[in-house]
């Protein structure tokens, strides 16, 4: 599986949302920043966008094999 946080740029809001199947959640189009987290005890990795107010606007959990196994 491929992974892909796209985030803003930090002083830019986004304004072309293009179509896609693989998007997880809703887009958000606020600036923001990326955050990925690595849980090696709970074998999961957790992927965030972080807004300008430091509110998480978007947050996936995926399990670490994810990372290298095909996952649904």
């Amino acid at each position: 599986s491929v992974y892909d946080l796209t985030s803003s740029g930090l002083n830019q809001a986004g304004t072309l949302l293009e179509p896609s199947r693989a998007r997880v959640g809703e887009a958000v189009m606020a600036p923001n920043a990326g955050l990925i987290t690595f849980d090696w005890g709970a074998e999961v990795v957790h992927f965030s966008l972080i807004g300008e107010d430091d509110v998480e606007q978007l947050h996936h959990t995926a399990p670490l094999r994810c990372l290298t196994d095909a996952c649904p």
